[in-house]
């Protein structure tokens, strides 16, 4: 999945349990130019964190990364503000 070896970010992991970064946390991952992206998945239950995602940061169509489908599975890039 990665194609990259730039750092990534779990926020939640595969059980949901792994802990996530404050909101104001991530805030700073992001203003600091830190953290850009953010793969946010509609099977786990919204946390303040995902939130906090969908409110400051601009959803990417999965055909720009090569996706066919929405699938369960959001990008985001926390660079861009939302319109």
């Amino acid at each position: 999945m990665r194609a990259t070896s730039q750092p990534i970010l779990v926020m939640g992991g595969f059980t949901g349990l792994t802990p996530y970064p404050a909101t104001r946390h991530l805030s700073d991952l992001v203003s600091t130019h830190q953290l850009r992206y953010a793969l946010l998945t509609t099977r786990r239950p919204p946390t303040p964190a995902s939130a906090w995602v969908k409110r400051n940061c601009t959803p990417i169509s999965p055909s720009a990364y090569g996706r066919t489908s929405e699938g369960s599975f959001t990008l985001h890039d926390c660079a861009r503000r939302p319109n």
